[in-house]
């Protein structure tokens, strides 16, 4: 094989791994994060139960209950146990809180839920609060390790085999 057939095909492994991420991310979307933004956007508690519980059938059924989505050291707010126990902490105190409550006590809640779900420190539109890449998560690593080759090689590659390309002139 020469470089430039080489150089194709990293440059096609670096197109499926950005590929990958995108497909992965609109599945979590659609899957969990879409249920947890639902339920951060609606002042109806029992609305909450459903959507929080809903999300939570789907985040247990894909492993995301311990770990943490960083490639080489921990951080807090990458830490996929702490977000899954507060979810869950929620959810038990849903299905408890009591239906015939005050208003007061049901807009506590609501602050309560609002704070859990939503996360203030981002500025974005979409400000939901979940661990960063949780979608990559458990294949984080192995995600990463083929990006970073893919990538590299592709710029390798391109550079040895520039004399191939009808644009390079010397």
């Amino acid at each position: 094989m020469d470089m430039k057939t080489i150089f194709y095909l990293f440059f096609l492994s670096t197109l499926s791994w950005g590929g990958y991420r995108l497909v992965a991310k609109f599945q979590a979307q659609s899957a969990y994060l879409g249920y947890l933004k639902n339920a951060s956007q609606t002042d109806s508690i029992p609305l909450i139960k459903i959507e929080l519980k809903k999300a939570m059938v789907e985040i247990e059924r894909r492993g995301l209950t311990s770990g943490y989505t960083s490639i080489i050291w921990t951080t807090p707010n990458d830490n996929i146990g702490l977000w899954y126990k507060n979810l869950m902490l929620l959810l038990n105190q849903l299905y408890y809180f009591p239906d015939n409550s005050s208003a007061k006590e049901k807009s506590k809640m609501l602050m309560k839920i609002k704070e859990i779900l939503i996360d203030e420190s981002k500025d974005e539109k979409d400000n939901l609060y979940f661990p960063e890449k949780v979608y990559l998560f458990p294949h984080n690593k192995i995600v990463a390790l083929w990006g970073a080759v893919s990538i590299m090689m592709t710029i390798i590659f391109f550079f040895l085999s520039a004399k191939k390309f009808c644009w390079y002139k010397e």
